[in-house]
């Protein structure tokens, strides 16, 4: 190719250079990549605010974690002072503890007492001869109450507690449960005081502090 025909083919190739870009399409090109980078644009403020919301939700989020307890975390405690305005009672003696506001599980219960009998033992003492049953109780509208735990002054077997000693916790812990240990709304917890032989008389004050979660 000589010197006159290269530069002919460089001027043609320029024209046509110039052509495309007045070109229509490459307005409309130039038009997109312009809506493009305005819609990133808002895609990053978007993304920004969403990130402060989320940071707003966490914050919300702990504050409700730390002020709300956790289901093993709920109980009540109550006193039971006397009894028909006596402190000694006999055997068969059934206590109200709880009327379920909702559908709870019993987790477990410590009971406390105050004084043991006016003139016995500081203690209530752990016999196999002669003890105390405590039971918990499930009462139903039916008027009935099955039974969901058991424990007893016993020195030995399956529901043996030992010795309740005044003012130190006497605990359910260990007890076998069972499922009448669900409570619906409006069922009660009880606790039945079933005495064998002759054990030691139970002195009010009595504390029972109860611990259930939501079902």
């Amino acid at each position: 190719m000589t010197l006159e025909e290269l530069e002919a083919a460089v001027g043609l190739l320029d024209g046509r250079v110039t052509s495309l870009e007045g070109s229509t399409a490459v307005g409309i090109l130039a038009d997109r990549v312009t809506a493009l980078e305005n819609s990133l644009t808002a895609l990053d403020e978007r993304t920004t605010d969403l990130e402060d919301d989320l940071g707003l939700l966490t914050t919300r989020m702990t504050t409700v974690e730390t002020s709300t307890p956790t289901l093993e975390e709920l109980l009540f405690s109550t006193v039971i002072a006397s009894w028909n305005g006596g402190t000694v009672f006999s055997s068969g003696l059934r206590m109200t503890l709880f009327c379920a506001p909702f559908a709870v599980r019993i987790l477990g219960m410590d009971i406390s007492i105050e004084y043991s009998s006016i003139a016995g033992p500081a203690a209530v003492v752990a016999s196999d001869t002669h003890y105390w049953r405590l039971v918990l109780e499930r009462g139903l509208p039916s008027g009935s109450f099955p039974d969901m735990a058991a424990k007893a002054t016993k020195a030995s077997g399956a529901e043996a507690g030992g010795t309740i000693f005044t003012r130190k916790t006497w605990s359910f812990d260990s007890a076998d449960w069972n499922a009448d240990r669900d409570l619906d709304k409006g069922d009660l917890l009880c606790l039945l005081w079933q005495a064998t032989g002759s054990p030691t008389d139970i002195r009010l004050p009595m504390t029972a502090t109860v611990r259930y979660a939501a079902l």
